[in-house]
């Protein structure tokens, strides 16, 4: 009797470690979609930035990454594979094109379920837009877009 009571006993802290063990893993891989999709936008707004600076210092909109990263102004200390400058018909946005965002969330893609969980706040879109009022509309894929400027963009307009 007292063995089977071990044994039972036994089987309920095996299964309580296995479900705790699931719960961590879960948890983890959660937060750490979550983290690359907040450094995936933030390094879109940083690109975003640095364009502004370029086209401060040149008076010319980059045409693409590198331009921005070889001007001592407006050189990012982020890591920019995956992000280029896309320019539709006037409109320039940062496209973020890499691995987090490979499948769509329907699929299993927590990241691009993240950055689809992001696009109000960040402005994500899952195309370029010539609206800049047309509301974020990312919800996955394998490319992100983030409005830098409109066509008839003005820098010197007041907000």
């Amino acid at each position: 009797m007292n063995r089977e009571k071990r044994r039972a006993g036994m089987i309920v802290v095996g299964l309580a470690v296995v479900i705790f063990g699931g719960f961590v893993y879960y948890s983890n891989t959660n937060m750490r979609a979550s983290a690359d999709a907040h450094r995936i936008a933030a390094d879109m707004s940083n690109l975003r930035a640095a364009v502004f600076a370029y086209y401060s210092e040149t008076g010319s909109w980059p045409r693409a990454v590198a331009e921005v990263q070889n001007n001592e102004i407006s050189r990012v200390g982020i890591d920019t594979e995956g992000l280029s400058v896309v320019n539709d018909d006037g409109a320039l946005f940062v496209k973020y094109d890499g691995a987090e965002t490979a499948l769509i969330p329907e699929r299993g893609n927590r990241v691009a379920a993240e950055l689809a969980a992001l696009r109000s706040e960040d402005r994500l879109y899952a195309e370029p837009t010539k609206n800049p009022a047309a509301a974020p509309d990312y919800a996955g894929g394998t490319s992100v877009y983030m409005l830098i400027k409109t066509k008839d963009y003005n820098p010197n307009s007041q907000f």
